[in-house]
Order: structure tokens, then sequence, then C-alpha cells
């Protein structure tokens, strides 16, 4: 039944309400799993992690090593006012922790119920990383 696919009002309202986070973050936001959240918020779209994945395990040559590199450099640069990832998910991102900070769990959602798929696969946004500044643990 199609109807059964309908977010509830709290998922919506959940939804929404991330948005208006990652507006108010300054700065571009890397979000590989949903990249149409950043586009929602008015941010610039970066390559969708799946693409990343097909690309780095297809290929062991140029292609490969320049994907890497770019995402390595994005990471030690700082390019990002925030990475959000889902889950433990931190493939290909090797020294995201030396970069950036994971916040605590509850940063993204108010509410561990709300803005999950009604099907396939349960992953919504789960980790929010933002830059280390000087001073802070390993930065």
């Amino acid at each position: 039944n199609p109807l059964s696919q309908i977010p509830s009002r709290d998922d919506l309202e959940a939804g929404r309400q991330f948005v208006k986070r990652i507006e108010q973050i300054e700065g571009e936001v890397y979000i590989p799993f949903h990249p149409y959240l950043a586009e929602m918020a008015g941010k610039k779209t970066y390559a969708h992690f799946e693409g990343v994945l097909y690309v780095v395990l297809g290929d062991n040559g140029p292609y490969r090593q320049r994907v890497l590199s770019q995402i390595e450099e994005a990471i030690s640069t700082k390019r990002f006012g925030a990475i959000i990832l889902n889950g433990e998910t931190y493939m290909f991102y090797g020294d995201l922790g030396q970069h950036y900070l994971m916040q605590k769990e509850d940063a993204l959602f108010d509410r561990d119920d709300t803005f999950w798929p009604r099907t396939g696969g349960r992953f919504r946004p789960g980790r929010l990383f933002l830059p280390k500044v000087r001073g802070s643990s390993g930065g």
C-alpha cells in the first residue's frame, strides 16, 4: 500500500528541523549518503557515497587514487563546515578524526524514533563532525 510510505507528521517535522540545522552551519556541508538534504538547505552537493564506492572498489588505477586524494585533501584542509555521515560508516574518510570532532549522538535529531525510511535499509544521518579548532583534542 503506497499510503504506508507517507512520512508521519513527526517525521516531516524532524526532516524540516534537520534541514534548518544544515542551513545554520557556516560553510559547505558534506552529506555523502543524503546529498539532497544539503541541496534542500541551500548548500552545494557533492558525490553520493555509492558513486564514490563504485569508483574506489572498481578501479585500481588513476581514478581511484584521484578520488581518494580529493577526499583526503578536503578533510585535511577542513573544506567543510560539517560532515554528516550515517552511523559508523567512515569508509574512505581516513583521517577524519584528526581534523574533525564528532559531536554528541543526539546532535542531529531531537528524537530517535523519527526520520527513518519506511522501507529498505534503516539508515538516516547519524554522525555530525565539525572541524577541530586549534587547541582541541588532536587539532
